[in-house]
């Protein structure tokens, strides 16, 4: 059986999807690569701005770990829920990258900044695979 261009988004959205998370984890607060200090933002009212957007970005992660398997089942809603984590991504990293939030003293290092631009790519990747995914499914 012949493997269609339909076959190659989906084959390879699970594989992007556990690139853009790999990569990911390596950006974790006090991490091998994000040595940034966000102590002036750390507040125990849980609807500070930094912790919600700490809990937008775990929410963010367990649905990407979740979708590298729910993507393998190739049904309609999981690519829309791709093209939703990958457009939130992309729009965390340029957040981050342009200095709008979270601020902090420390300077963006370039192993850091590296790392979320390419991470973001991954993630224009993974909405455009799970994109054409669905044009081609029609």
């Amino acid at each position: 059986m012949k493997a269609t261009k339909l076959d190659f988004y989906q084959k390879n959205l699970p594989i992007l999807l556990t690139v853009m998370i790999l990569l990911f984890a390596l950006l974790v607060p006090g991490g091998p690569v994000e040595n940034r200090d966000f102590s002036h933002m750390i507040s125990s009212d849980p609807l500070n701005l930094f912790n919600l957007f700490n809990a937008f970005l775990i929410i963010i992660l367990m649905m990407i770990i979740t979708m590298i398997f729910y993507t393998q089942t190739r049904a309609r809603w999981t690519y829309y829920v791709s093209i939703f984590l990958g457009i939130s991504f992309v729009f965390i990293a340029f957040i981050d990258l342009a200095g709008i939030f979270p601020t902090s003293p420390t300077p963006m290092s370039t192993p850091l900044m590296t790392i979320e631009v390419v991470d973001s790519w991954v993630a224009i990747l993974v909405a455009w695979f799970a994109y054409k995914s669905l044009k081609l499914k029609n």
